[in-house]
Protein backbone atom coordinates (compact mmCIF):
# COMPACT_ATOMS: atom_id res chain seq x y z
CA UNK A 1 0.00 0.00 0.00
CA UNK A 2 1.46 3.69 -1.01
CA UNK A 3 2.09 6.36 1.50
CA UNK A 4 -0.71 8.27 -0.29
CA UNK A 5 -3.10 5.26 0.11
CA UNK A 6 -2.53 4.76 3.41
CA UNK A 7 -2.66 8.60 4.54
CA UNK A 8 -6.40 8.28 2.74
CA UNK A 9 -7.26 5.23 4.89
CA UNK A 10 -6.19 6.85 8.09
CA UNK A 11 -7.89 10.12 7.06
CA UNK A 12 -11.01 7.87 6.59
CA UNK A 13 -10.43 5.86 10.08
CA UNK A 14 -10.52 9.25 11.55
CA UNK A 15 -13.75 10.61 10.26
CA UNK A 16 -15.40 7.30 11.16
CA UNK A 17 -14.63 7.70 14.65
CA UNK A 18 -15.66 11.19 15.11
CA UNK A 19 -19.12 9.98 14.03
CA UNK A 20 -19.33 6.97 15.90
CA UNK A 21 -16.94 8.38 19.27
CA UNK A 22 -18.55 10.65 22.06
CA UNK A 23 -16.30 13.55 22.31
CA UNK A 24 -13.48 13.50 25.14
CA UNK A 25 -13.91 16.06 28.38
CA UNK A 26 -12.76 19.40 27.15
CA UNK A 27 -12.26 18.22 23.45
CA UNK A 28 -16.23 18.67 22.28
CA UNK A 29 -16.36 19.03 18.74
CA UNK A 30 -18.20 22.44 18.70
CA UNK A 31 -18.31 25.29 21.43
CA UNK A 32 -19.66 24.48 24.58
CA UNK A 33 -22.74 26.18 25.69
CA UNK A 34 -24.36 26.24 28.69
CA UNK A 35 -27.67 25.32 28.85
CA UNK A 36 -30.43 28.05 29.07
CA UNK A 37 -34.37 27.62 29.83
CA UNK A 38 -36.02 28.87 26.67
CA UNK A 39 -38.74 31.85 26.86
CA UNK A 40 -41.98 30.21 27.70
CA UNK A 41 -40.01 28.32 30.66
CA UNK A 42 -38.30 31.22 32.05
CA UNK A 43 -41.69 33.26 32.00
CA UNK A 44 -43.05 30.51 33.90
CA UNK A 45 -40.26 30.13 36.43
CA UNK A 46 -40.50 34.49 37.10
CA UNK A 47 -44.67 33.55 37.43
CA UNK A 48 -44.43 31.10 39.94
CA UNK A 49 -41.82 32.85 42.07
CA UNK A 50 -44.09 35.95 41.64
CA UNK A 51 -47.30 33.87 42.82
CA UNK A 52 -45.25 32.60 45.83
CA UNK A 53 -43.52 35.54 46.95
CA UNK A 54 -47.44 36.79 46.98
CA UNK A 55 -48.86 34.07 48.95
CA UNK A 56 -45.93 34.75 51.15
CA UNK A 57 -46.41 38.17 51.98
CA UNK A 58 -50.57 37.97 52.20
CA UNK A 59 -49.87 34.67 54.87
CA UNK A 60 -47.34 37.22 56.81
CA UNK A 61 -47.87 41.16 56.43
CA UNK A 62 -49.26 43.19 59.12
CA UNK A 63 -52.86 43.58 59.79
CA UNK A 64 -54.76 46.74 58.67
CA UNK A 65 -53.85 49.66 59.49
CA UNK A 66 -56.06 51.50 62.73
CA UNK A 67 -57.90 53.12 60.06
CA UNK A 68 -61.38 52.89 61.73
CA UNK A 69 -61.94 55.05 64.99
CA UNK A 70 -63.08 52.35 67.48
CA UNK A 71 -59.20 50.72 66.00
CA UNK A 72 -57.40 53.73 66.66
CA UNK A 73 -59.07 54.48 70.10
CA UNK A 74 -57.08 51.52 71.54
CA UNK A 75 -57.13 48.24 72.35
CA UNK A 76 -60.59 48.41 74.87
CA UNK A 77 -62.00 49.75 72.03
CA UNK A 78 -61.09 47.29 69.31
CA UNK A 79 -62.27 44.94 71.47
CA UNK A 80 -65.62 46.21 71.56
CA UNK A 81 -65.83 46.43 67.73
CA UNK A 82 -64.41 42.78 67.53
CA UNK A 83 -67.40 41.54 69.40
CA UNK A 84 -69.69 43.45 67.12
CA UNK A 85 -68.13 42.90 64.03
CA UNK A 86 -68.43 38.88 64.89
CA UNK A 87 -71.58 39.24 65.78
CA UNK A 88 -72.20 40.80 62.49
CA UNK A 89 -70.23 38.05 60.21
CA UNK A 90 -67.66 40.54 59.34
CA UNK A 91 -64.91 38.26 60.27
CA UNK A 92 -62.33 39.66 58.53
CA UNK A 93 -63.05 43.11 60.73
CA UNK A 94 -63.48 40.65 63.80
CA UNK A 95 -59.83 39.18 63.30
CA UNK A 96 -58.43 42.40 62.59
CA UNK A 97 -60.61 43.94 65.89
CA UNK A 98 -59.35 41.19 68.12
CA UNK A 99 -55.51 41.10 67.14
CA UNK A 100 -55.38 45.06 68.21
CA UNK A 101 -56.88 44.12 71.76
CA UNK A 102 -54.47 41.14 71.91
CA UNK A 103 -51.31 43.24 71.26
CA UNK A 104 -52.90 45.74 73.62
CA UNK A 105 -53.72 43.44 76.68
CA UNK A 106 -57.42 44.42 76.58
CA UNK A 107 -57.98 40.08 76.30
CA UNK A 108 -58.14 39.09 79.88
CA UNK A 109 -61.39 36.65 79.94
CA UNK A 110 -61.11 32.90 78.54
CA UNK A 111 -64.85 33.78 77.05
CA UNK A 112 -62.47 36.60 74.97
CA UNK A 113 -60.06 34.28 73.79
CA UNK A 114 -62.82 31.71 72.55
CA UNK A 115 -64.52 34.34 70.66
CA UNK A 116 -61.07 35.00 69.39
CA UNK A 117 -60.55 31.31 68.44
CA UNK A 118 -64.26 31.31 66.81
CA UNK A 119 -63.51 34.49 64.61
CA UNK A 120 -60.15 33.02 63.15
CA UNK A 121 -62.03 29.88 62.86
CA UNK A 122 -64.81 31.46 60.88
CA UNK A 123 -62.61 33.11 58.66
CA UNK A 124 -60.78 30.35 57.50
CA UNK A 125 -63.79 28.60 56.87
CA UNK A 126 -65.52 31.43 55.64
CA UNK A 127 -66.67 31.95 51.38
CA UNK A 128 -68.70 34.50 49.45
CA UNK A 129 -70.23 34.30 46.28
CA UNK A 130 -68.61 36.24 43.34
CA UNK A 131 -70.21 35.86 39.78
CA UNK A 132 -71.71 32.67 40.73
CA UNK A 133 -69.14 30.94 42.46
CA UNK A 134 -67.97 30.39 45.76
CA UNK A 135 -64.60 31.89 46.60
CA UNK A 136 -63.35 32.23 49.97
CA UNK A 137 -62.56 34.96 52.40
CA UNK A 138 -59.04 34.32 52.99
CA UNK A 139 -55.84 35.37 50.02
CA UNK A 140 -54.51 31.73 50.33
CA UNK A 141 -54.06 28.62 51.56
CA UNK A 142 -50.98 29.75 53.59
CA UNK A 143 -52.97 32.79 55.30
CA UNK A 144 -55.72 29.51 56.24
CA UNK A 145 -52.85 27.60 57.81
CA UNK A 146 -51.65 30.57 60.04
CA UNK A 147 -55.51 31.02 61.05
CA UNK A 148 -55.85 27.78 62.14
CA UNK A 149 -52.63 27.90 64.41
CA UNK A 150 -53.60 31.55 65.64
CA UNK A 151 -56.89 29.81 66.50
CA UNK A 152 -55.36 26.77 68.50
CA UNK A 153 -53.18 29.02 70.71
CA UNK A 154 -55.93 31.27 71.51
CA UNK A 155 -57.84 27.87 72.50
CA UNK A 156 -55.36 26.97 74.64
CA UNK A 157 -55.36 30.11 76.40
CA UNK A 158 -58.55 29.90 76.78
CA UNK A 159 -58.44 26.51 78.43
CA UNK A 160 -56.08 27.65 80.92
CA UNK A 161 -58.55 30.03 82.34
CA UNK A 162 -61.57 28.04 81.75
CA UNK A 163 -63.12 27.20 85.22
CA UNK A 164 -63.39 23.55 85.32
CA UNK A 165 -66.64 21.49 84.36
CA UNK A 166 -68.90 22.69 81.02
CA UNK A 167 -66.11 25.61 80.05
CA UNK A 168 -63.09 23.41 79.67
CA UNK A 169 -65.22 20.94 77.87
CA UNK A 170 -66.84 23.93 75.49
CA UNK A 171 -63.33 24.60 74.81
CA UNK A 172 -61.83 21.46 74.38
CA UNK A 173 -64.91 20.45 72.09
CA UNK A 174 -64.49 23.61 70.29
CA UNK A 175 -60.60 22.65 69.47
CA UNK A 176 -61.79 18.90 68.94
CA UNK A 177 -64.11 20.04 65.70
CA UNK A 178 -61.23 22.13 64.45
CA UNK A 179 -58.84 19.54 64.69
CA UNK A 180 -60.81 17.18 62.89
CA UNK A 181 -61.96 19.46 59.93
CA UNK A 182 -57.96 19.81 59.36
CA UNK A 183 -57.30 16.28 58.97
CA UNK A 184 -56.06 15.52 62.24
CA UNK A 185 -58.35 12.91 63.92
CA UNK A 186 -56.74 11.23 66.92
CA UNK A 187 -55.75 14.89 68.20
CA UNK A 188 -59.48 15.65 67.79
CA UNK A 189 -60.41 11.88 69.08
CA UNK A 190 -57.54 12.70 72.37
CA UNK A 191 -59.56 16.63 72.73
CA UNK A 192 -63.35 14.97 72.40
CA UNK A 193 -62.21 12.34 75.37
CA UNK A 194 -60.61 15.67 77.27
CA UNK A 195 -63.96 17.36 77.11
CA UNK A 196 -66.09 14.12 78.58
CA UNK A 197 -63.77 13.80 81.54
CA UNK A 198 -63.69 17.74 82.19
CA UNK A 199 -67.75 17.19 82.17
CA UNK A 200 -68.88 13.51 82.36
CA UNK A 201 -72.00 14.74 81.76
CA UNK A 202 -71.56 15.54 78.26
CA UNK A 203 -72.88 12.55 76.74
CA UNK A 204 -72.17 14.08 73.13
CA UNK A 205 -68.24 14.55 73.41
CA UNK A 206 -68.28 10.37 74.70
CA UNK A 207 -69.85 9.64 71.59
CA UNK A 208 -67.81 11.74 69.10
CA UNK A 209 -64.48 10.34 70.95
CA UNK A 210 -66.32 6.98 70.06
CA UNK A 211 -67.06 7.74 66.50
CA UNK A 212 -63.62 8.48 66.09
CA UNK A 213 -61.55 5.61 68.04
CA UNK A 214 -63.67 3.34 65.57
CA UNK A 215 -62.16 4.17 61.91
CA UNK A 216 -58.68 4.87 64.45
CA UNK A 217 -58.26 1.62 65.96
CA UNK A 218 -59.96 -0.24 62.52
CA UNK A 219 -62.37 -2.29 64.50
CA UNK A 220 -65.39 -1.23 65.32
CA UNK A 221 -66.69 -1.13 69.59
CA UNK A 222 -69.12 -3.69 68.70
CA UNK A 223 -66.85 -6.46 67.46
CA UNK A 224 -64.86 -6.08 70.88
CA UNK A 225 -67.76 -6.48 72.64
CA UNK A 226 -67.90 -2.76 73.93
CA UNK A 227 -71.04 -0.64 74.20
CA UNK A 228 -71.03 2.73 73.78
CA UNK A 229 -71.40 5.49 75.63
Amino acid sequence: MSKRSRRAEERRAEAWRARVEPPRPGQGRGPQRSWRPSGAVGALLVGAGAIGLVAWWLAVRPPRRADTPELAAGPEAALVAAREAYGAGRYRDAVDAYLVASHGGAIRTWEDHYDHAASLHDLTVAYRQVAGQQVALTYSSVERVTLFKRELEELELALEQAPPGAARAKVLKTRAEALFIWGLPWEAFISFRGARLADPSDSAAGRKADNLLDPLAGTPLAERGLKRR
